[in-house]
């Protein structure tokens, strides 16, 4: 499949092409296996670089709107890109082609270390050359910013954003104790400046960010839930659905971070209420 173009030809249609999403899941779904154990294929899609091209709307510069090519990148960044901010073309969502990205992911970094610790390595973005522009997204930093995202005010919210990064993350860290670790000392700065970046009490680990936000999560969840009671509408909200999608994914990602691995619990129960708020999440669904 490699030698023969095979691979390239569905890696293009998959992932850079404007073809209908039903095409483009499909194409995913052949080269989950494809990819599986195989080095080659694995090798090939790492080394890739395309030329995606996006929907844009009309506007001066493009008066009919339409299609454009972004400059190259990775074809693992636009794998990532595709399955945690969804394909312009199908307008964002496109779920189906969104799991079948996660399956694709799966068979790429399963039993390929140097993948793995490739893309956790570029969890935190490297800064750009230039102080003025924005440094490159890596598929680590795509994952990052899916992971952390919750919604602003007056902002549009992609439940489905932190429930995909969170399942990719997943996936770089099971069952091995060595890309735990990476992720476990993935540090980020709080606050703004260079002294946020110098303070160690600024600093918070990546696992007690996943834990926040899962409390964060939750909190929105028991709002959405009393609002409903409190207006006498049913249970089951569009908006009450969605929070459960992003609990989901936190837990999910915690459930295969802590397995087999005593330093990442120690690390979660560093801090009394996150054993807590996964114990009153379990006794919650437990009563409903």
């Amino acid at each position: 499949m490699a030698a023969s173009g095979v691979t390239r030809c569905l890696i293009e249609i998959a992932l850079a092409s404007n073809a209908p999403s039903g095409l483009k899941s499909q194409a995913l779904n052949t080269l989950t296996p494809i990819l599986s154990s195989s080095v080659p294929n694995q090798t090939l899609l790492s080394t890739a670089s395309l030329s995606p091209l996006i929907a844009v709307h009309a506007d001066e510069e493009h008066p009919n709107g339409g299609f454009v090519r972004i400059p190259p990148r990775p074809a693992i960044v636009a794998l990532v890109s595709t399955i945690v901010e969804g394909d312009s073309v199908s307008g964002g969502r496109g779920l189906r082609g969104r799991a079948a990205g996660v399956n694709m992911f799966e068979s790429f970094v399963t039993g390929n270390d140097d993948a793995r610790i490739g893309i956790l390595s570029s969890l935190i973005a490297q800064p750009a050359d230039d102080p003025n522009t924005e440094p490159p997204q890596s598929a680590g930093s795509i994952i990052l910013s899916g992971l952390l995202d919750l919604p602003h005010p007056g902002a549009h919210f992609d439940p489905y954003r932190p429930l995909f990064a969170c399942l990719l993350l997943a996936h770089l860290v099971r069952n091995s104790e060595h890309a735990k670790k990476l992720a476990r000392e993935t540090i980020l700065p709080m606050g703004d400046g260079e002294s946020a970046i110098q303070d160690d009490e600024d600093k918070v680990s990546l696992v007690q960010l996943v834990v926040g936000n899962l409390m964060i999560a939750a909190r929105e969840h028991t709002e959405c839930v009393n609002r409903s009671a409190k207006e006498g509408r049913m249970a089951g909200s569009t908006e009450e659905d969605d929070w459960t999608r992003v609990m989901v994914g936190y837990l999910v990602l915690l459930c295969t971070w802590l397995w087999d691995s005593p330093k990442t619990v120690k690390e979660f129960l560093s801090e009394s209420a996150n054993l807590q708020v996964v114990s009153w999440r379990v006794w919650i669904y437990d009563m409903s």
